[in-house]
């Protein structure tokens, strides 16, 4: 399992992309991050799909395993544990059910970035 404090900061210039990389096992995990504005906080994305970025903010460890999705100004939120929908802003109900579909197929790379990251 990767632990964040086994992670290496390669660039760390605030609202400038930040990359971390660290080993967990023989898998290599790779974090792409932005720096918000508004929170001073980290939201490294996991994978981009398609038009879609998967991610979730560096401060949400003490809520269970989720994703976040964000298309242009559309906002998904899903469980992981049990693949779920937990929120949805300006997503229509055809494009929720295929996300819900991307969440389930890749719901084990998204859960060992969450541990990798948060140290579950």
């Amino acid at each position: 399992m990767l632990l964040r404090a086994q992670l290496k900061r390669i660039s760390v210039r605030p609202l400038e992309p930040t990359f971390w990389t660290g080993f967990g096992g023989s898998t290599i995990f790779a974090y792409r991050s932005w720096k918000s504005h508004e929170h001073g906080h980290y939201m490294p994305t996991v994978a981009r799909i398609g038009p879609y970025r998967f991610f979730f903010y560096s401060n949400e460890s003490s809520e269970p395993r989720h994703i976040h999705v964000q298309r242009d100004r559309s906002l998904a939120k899903f469980w992981l544990d049990k693949v779920a929908l937990a929120s949805s802003v300006g997503f229509r109900a055809h494009e929720l059910r295929e996300l819900e579909r991307l969440v389930v197929e890749n719901r084990q790379t998204f859960v060992e970035a969450w541990d990798g990251f948060f140290g579950s």
